[in-house]
C-alpha cells in the first residue's frame, strides 16, 4: 500500500515497497530479518507506516505497552488511513499485548471490538479462534493482574520425571508438588486435583484447547492466590485445568501433576538453567549484546544462523519442520531413509511421514551436531509451519549453562 495524503509523505520513492518487504518478513514470521530490514531502511519509511511496522515488532520482541502505544496512535490519528484487513490486524495485536500485560479487561474489549466489526470477513476456523479466545479474555476480565516478587537471587535443583522433563519444587496453600518447568507452554497448567490443593478458584466458563495432534481438550481457567519457588513468590497467576486424565502418559504409568507456563517464566525477567538441572533467577538480569530472542504470541523463538526456530524447554527433543525440509532436503532423501515419525501432545498421539537426520548448526558460537532428529517433510498441522524447528533439549545440553532473558530479549549459551 501507498502512505495516504496527509498521513506522512514517503520519505523515498520506494517507500512502498520497503514497507511491503517489511510486513512480509513480519506475517511469514522471519522477525529478526524484519528488524534489520526496518532498522536498515529506518529513514526511508513514513511516519505511518513506520508505527504500524513499530507496533508489530515491538510485541514481537516484548515490549506490549510500546506496541499498544503505537496501536493507540494509528486508531486515532491516522484511522482514516488504515485499511480494514489493516485495522482488524491491529485490534488482534491489541488484544495479545493486554493479555501479556494482564489486562485481561482490555483483551476483551479488543478481541470484542474485532469480532462484531470484522467476524464476519474471517474464515470459520479464524472465527472460532477469535471467539475462544474471547471466551477467555471474559472468564478472566474481572481477576487481578498476575504480580511477581523476588526477594533474593534463587537456586534450585530441579527433578526429573518419568518422561525425563525438569519439575521445579512449588508450594501454595500448605502442599508441595513438582510442576514441569516448560517455556512452551502458552500458559501454565494444573490438574482438577492440583488445583484444589492449591485453592485455585476455578472459573465457570470452558474454553477449548488445542493439542499438537489436532485433538481438542476442554478446559477450564483458574486463578491461584498465590505459589512459590525458592525466593520467588508468585500471585495471582492463571492456569488451565484439566482433568487430571488428559495429562496422564498411560505409557510409561505417568502423571503430570502441572506445568509453570510462560507467562509465569517471562515475569522473571531472567531464567539460567544448566546442564546439571540447575535453575537460577538473579536478583538483577544480567547483559548482553546478541538480540535473538522473538515472541510468536507467547512462543519463544530463536535466531539459529538465519534461520527462526521455535523453543521449548518443555521437549526432550528437537523436531524439524516441512520449512527446513524445503529449504535443506536437497540429499536428505538421497541420504536417509523416509519413515513415519510419532508427534505427541496431551490428548494423544499420531504419525506423519519424515526422516531421522544429524542437525548441525552454529549456535553460541559453537558447532552443535545432534544424530537422529526428526526431520518432517510434510506438515504436521493442517496450517503451514512458519518456523524451521523446534528446539529442545538435546540442542540445549550441548552446553553447561543457557541464559534467557526477558528484558534485553536474549537468549546466552555457556
Amino acid at each position: 500500500m501507498t502512505a495516504v495524503a496527509g498521513f506522512g509523505a514517503a520519505r523515498h520513492a520506494n517507500e512502498p515497497i520497503y514497507f511491503e518487504e517489511a510486513m512480509s518478513l513480519i506475517k511469514s514470521k522471519d522477525f529478526f530479518k524484519a528488524r534489520d530490514y526496518v532498522t536498515a531502511h529506518k529513514n526511508d519509511l513514513s511516519p505511518f507506516h513506520t508505527l504500524i511496522l513499530g507496533a508489530n515488532l515491538d510485541n514481537v520482541f516484548n515490549k506490549a505497552a510500546a506496541s499498544n502505544d503505537n496501536i493507540g496512535i494509528l486508531l486515532t490519528k491516522y484511522r482514516k488511513g488504515l485499511s480494514d484487513e489493516e485495522t482488524a490486524a491491529l485490534l488482534r495485536l491489541k488484544q495479545a499485548n493486554h493479555g501479556r500485560l494482564y489486562e485481561y479487561k482490555a483483551a476483551y474489549e479488543a478481541i470484542t471490538a474485532l469480532i462484531s466489526r470484522y467476524g464476519k470477513t474471517f474464515t470459520p476456523d479464524v472465527l472460532s479462534d477469535d471467539e475462544n479466545t474471547q471466551k477467555m479474555w471474559l472468564a478472566l476480565r474481572d481477576q487481578p493482574k498476575q504480580q511477581i516478587v523476588i526477594r533474593g537471587a534463587t537456586a534450585l535443583k530441579m527433578t526429573r520425571d518419568k518422561a525425563n522433563l525438569k519439575n521445579l519444587e512449588v508450594s501454595g496453600n500448605g502442599f508441595t508438588s513438582e510442576f514441569i518447568f516448560d517455556t512452551g507452554a502458552n500458559i501454565s497448567t494444573v490438574t482438577e486435583s492440583m488445583a484444589k490443593h492449591f485453592n485455585m478458584k476455578v472459573l465457570e466458563d470452558t474454553i477449548d484447547v488445542g493439542a499438537i495432534t489436532g485433538i481438542v481438550v476442554k478446559s477450564k481457567l483458574a486463578l491461584c492466590p498465590q505459589f512459590t519457588f525458592g525466593n520467588i513468590i508468585v500471585n495471582n497467576a492463571i492456569f488451565l485445568v484439566m482433568p487430571d486424565d488428559a495429562l496422564a502418559i498411560k505409557q510409561i504409568s505417568f502423571q503430570i501433576n502441572g506445568i509453570l507456563g510462560f507467562p509465569v517464566i517471562e515475569a522473571l525477567h531472567e531464567i539460567q538453567l544448566t546442564r546439571d538441572d540447575m535453575f537460577m533467577v538473579p536478583e538483577q538480569p544480567s547483559s548482553h549484546s546478541e538480540r535473538n530472542l522473538a515472541l510468536d504470541f507467547l512462543n519463544p523463538v530463536i535466531d539459529i544462523e538465519g534461520d527462526s526456530y521455535t523453543f521449548d524447554t518443555g521437549a526432550t527433543d528437537t523436531m524439524l519442520y516441512a520449512k527446513y525440509f524445503k529449504k535443506y532436503g536437497a540429499g536428505i532423501a538421497d541420504t536417509y531413509q523416509k519413515q513415519p515419525l510419532n508427534i505427541g501432545g496431551a490428548g494423544g498421539a499420531s504419525e506423519k511421514l519424515g526422516y531421522k537426520i544429524t542437525f548441525s548448526r552454529l549456535i553460541g558460537g559453537k558447532r552443535v551436531t545432534i544424530p537422529n532428529v526428526q526431520l518432517f517433510s510434510e506438515e504436521i498441522d493442517k496450517d503451514e509451519n512458519p518456523f524451521y524447528g523446534n528446539i529442545g533439549h538435546d540442542v540445549i545440553n550441548e552446553f553447561y549453562k543457557m541464559t534467557l532473558n526477558f528484558d534485553a530479549m536474549f537468549i546466552r549459551f555457556e
